[in-house]
């Protein structure tokens, strides 16, 4: 490689493992009034693990933000995603 950016090794870019009532439990704190209705469904990955960011952070990779300021980061992205737009009739 050029600058050797590819070294063919399998890095997590995560700062944490969540289940999906943490995630749930975050977007109530900002959409307390939301339905959320959990279904009984065939999981495809059966596995149960852990992931790891300690080799990214020993390459120098910092993370900005945190699982909490993301998701209001998109919760407000979302509440606004139709306000530029202008309501044509058809």
């Amino acid at each position: 490689m050029a600058k050797g950016l590819f070294d063919c090794q399998v890095y997590n870019i995560v700062t944490s493992n969540l289940t999906v009532k943490n995630i749930t439990d975050i977007i109530r704190k900002y959409v307390p009034d939301i339905q959320i209705a959990f279904v009984d469904s065939p999981i495809m990955n059966q596995l149960s693990y852990e992931v790891s960011c300690e080799k990214s952070r020993a390459l120098g990779l910092i993370y900005n933000d945190d699982i909490e300021t993301s998701v209001r980061k998109t919760l407000l992205k979302l509440r606004n995603a139709n306000a530029d737009v202008e309501c044509i009739d058809m």
